[in-house]
């Protein structure tokens, strides 16, 4: 089976960000391979995993069942993103993703610009350990709602 995706343009590391769980059945396999595809190779789906993994690359070596505090935010674009990302979660959540998996994608992307401006207004790394791990925390619950699609963190090539 993955020779045949392979054979028709979806790489290894597509097929592995979508095969979660054990996935085993090939028209669901199939099918969101396909879309995401399609979606990885647009100027949004290429752009949305630039955000991700700047999600990714900072959370490498996070391992924390710290609890967000929303009322300590100290950014607004902190409040924002918190916020987009629970929207997004829920909307995502309402859906059968093996039906409409290009409507959760198009969700997603309505995070990347406030991802981008969260990173460019926010530092992360700081001093404060509580700031820092709130702001951790907030970033590791946006990769667990976009990874609720698939695992974006398997993708090796560079689809820009």
């Amino acid at each position: 089976m993955i020779v045949y995706f392979q054979s028709i343009g979806i790489s290894q590391d597509l097929l592995n960000s979508v095969t979660m769980n054990n996935e085993l059945n090939p028209y669901k396999i199939f099918y969101k391979s396909q879309t995401l595809n399609l979606f990885v190779n647009k100027k949004k789906g290429q752009k949305f995993l630039s955000a991700y993994k700047r999600i990714d690359s900072i959370l490498k070596n996070f391992s924390s069942k710290n609890n967000i505090k929303k009322s300590k935010f100290c950014e607004s674009y902190e409040k924002d993103l918190y916020d987009k990302t629970g929207d997004i979660r829920t909307k995502i959540n309402k859906l059968n993703l093996n039906e409409n998996f290009d409507e959760a994608l198009n969700y997603i992307c309505e995070l990347t610009p406030v991802i981008n401006f969260f990173f460019d207004n926010v530092t992360v790394n700081i001093d404060d350990k509580f700031k820092k791990g709130n702001r951790l925390a907030l970033l590791n619950f946006t990769k667990k709602t976009l990874n609720q699609l698939c695992d974006f963190s398997k993708f090796k090539e560079n689809y820009e």
